[in-house]
């Protein structure tokens, strides 16, 4: 890093590059999450800035720090997406505005029409008799076919 010294009180912690995908990252999580700009931001600062880091210790091949400075992103990420569902609600996906009973109970009538469906064509072409509605029994004459 050229004699770039990190420490507490460093004034610049991002090569230029970094710093680029650094702010990438904040862009493409303010076009999805709804953040306020105190604690929601930095938590986001921290999410984005642990990913730089893992690249580092990723290219060190030093494996330690990749896994803590995974876990340590992945837990900002889920606090981030409970602020998310608790902002913008418990949608599951085709299904905003319902709540879960809702869209359980809808999704139940749709199966349970088409299953009636099936039966009445499966009724209706029931009378005929074609290799895929005769049932199909052992032979009872005893002789084995190959």
């Amino acid at each position: 890093m050229n004699n770039m010294k990190h420490g507490i009180y460093a004034s610049r912690f991002l090569t230029p590059d970094e710093q680029e995908i650094f702010e990438a990252m904040i862009d493409r999580f303010l076009d999805e999450y709804a953040l306020n700009d105190s604690a929601d931001f930095m938590q986001l600062e921290l999410v984005c800035l642990y990913y730089t880091q893992l690249g580092r210790a990723i290219a060190l091949e030093d494996w330690q720090t990749a896994d803590r400075l995974d876990a340590m992103m992945r837990r900002h990420l889920a606090d981030l997406k409970a602020t998310k569902r608790t902002r913008e609600g418990e949608a599951t996906p085709g299904a905003q505005g319902m709540n879960a009973t809702d869209w359980a109970n809808q999704l139940l009538q749709r199966v349970k029409a088409r299953k009636e469906e099936a039966d009445a064509i499966a009724g209706s072409a029931g009378s005929e008799k074609t290799p895929e509605t005769v049932q199909r029994t052992p032979d009872e004459s005893g002789e084995e076919h190959a």
